[in-house]
């Protein structure tokens, strides 16, 4: 029987409550979700300055903006095959080929600016990934 897998809404809260609870940096969740226009049904972008795959946490540790993307277990296995074969082709050049390579591919993007611009991001399904990819992240510098 295959185990259960924690929903990602459980695993950023898990990941906050941590983070905090350690006083490590200064993190919260960022809501960028559509909001949904009932009379012309569909979702709309709460500002014109949203951007897309925007990561669920962000914050800031040791003066670095930082940007963590949460993933269920079984959904993270799925991304970073798909982020390999993105790396594969270049960033700049993959083109999506359905909704949720799309949704995905955004949050790729979203990382990438990021690290390009000093900041440190990463996908995770767990605080104890969450602490590790940190702890690596500010090793290497």
């Amino acid at each position: 029987m295959k185990a259960q897998t924690i929903p990602e809404a459980d695993v950023q809260v898990e990941i906050l409550e941590g983070l905090n609870a350690r006083r490590i940096g200064f993190f919260w969740r960022c809501n960028n979700a559509g909001i949904f226009d009932a009379k012309k049904g569909v979702y709309r972008r709460p500002s014109k300055f949203s951007i897309k795959g925007v990561s669920d946490i962000l914050g800031v540790l040791n003066g670095k903006s930082i940007a963590i993307e949460v993933k269920s277990k079984d959904e993270y296995t799925w991304v970073m095959n798909f982020l390999e074969r993105v790396e594969k082709v270049g960033v700049l050049k993959y083109l999506p080929t359905s909704a949720k390579e799309d949704h995905v591919f955004n949050q790729i993007l979203f990382l990438y600016t990021l690290r390009k611009n000093g900041g440190i991001g990463f996908f995770t399904y767990s605080l104890e990934h969450t602490l590790g990819e940190l702890k690596e992240a500010f090793d290497e510098d």
